[in-house]
This record gives structure tokens, sequence and C-alpha cells, in this order.
């Protein structure tokens, strides 16, 4: 057999109980394949342009976040980087120590997730028309 030949075999009982419909695809070969590809990796290219321009926009974005009423406020970048820290000078007693710990840590927190979200609706923004919006879709490997 030649390419773009297919050996089907029925079982004759098989035909006679029950219709099966067989369909075949084309074998007809031309260039579309390669024009799909060359599109693909056009829009490979814009994708990586806009998600270079998107990192960019994602680091110079600031978020900050708050605990213990505000007594206790952190702000980071977009890539998660502690920029800045401010604590109410009524917090700083060496016998409270622990709490003031504890109101850092949740203000840091706080502050990165507030980070993340913002990083996530810049991507988005970004990305619109290019990437699918895929819910949950992990943006990590791309230093996000």
């Amino acid at each position: 057999m030649g390419p773009g030949h297919i050996l089907v075999e029925i079982n004759r009982t098989m035909i006679e109980s029950q219709a099966i419909p067989i369909t075949f695809a084309s074998t007809k070969k031309d260039n579309t394949d390669m024009f799909d590809m060359m599109k693909m990796m056009g829009k490979l290219g814009e994708l990586k342009s806009k998600m270079a321009e998107a990192q960019a926009k994602v680091a110079q974005i600031q978020a900050s976040g708050e605990s213990g009423a505000g007594m206790v406020k952190a702000t980071v970048t977009g890539t998660k980087k502690l920029i800045s820290l401010e604590i109410d000078p009524t917090l700083i007693n060496q016998d409270d120590s622990k709490m003031m710990v504890d109101l850092i840590i949740a203000a840091v927190n706080n502050a990165q997730k507030n980070a993340e979200d913002l990083a996530k609706e810049e991507m988005k923004k970004n990305t619109e028309g290019i990437m699918p919006n895929i819910p949950g879709l992990d943006l990590s490997a791309f230093g996000l």
C-alpha cells in the first residue's frame, strides 16, 4: 500500500448489526500547514515581546499591605521585593517584640499578595488577544 491508503478490517457481523460511520481524513498535501506554522511562529514572537513588556511594567508596580490597624505598613514591588517598611513608634517595645514581628510578617505577606494580584492583572492586560485566558494559568515560569 502506498502513502495515503488505510487498511480497515471490519467484522461482517459488526456491519450487519449496527451502522458504523467511517470518515477518512484528507491526505491532500499542500502548503497550508507550512503557512499555519509560520503564523504560529509569528504569534510566538509577538507573545515574547508582549511578555517582556509586561514584565517591565510588573517590575514598576508597587503594592502596600497593612496589619495591626495600620500600625505596620509594608510596600513591595510587583516582583515581591520589599522596598519599604513603616512601623508605628508605639509598637517598638522590647516587651512586645513577638507581636511586632507577627505584625511585620502579616503586613509583608499582605503587600506581596496585593502585588501578585496587580501583576496578574497587568499580565492579563498585556497578553490579551495573544494568550488564551485560562483560569489558574501559572505565569511563574515567566518570572512572575
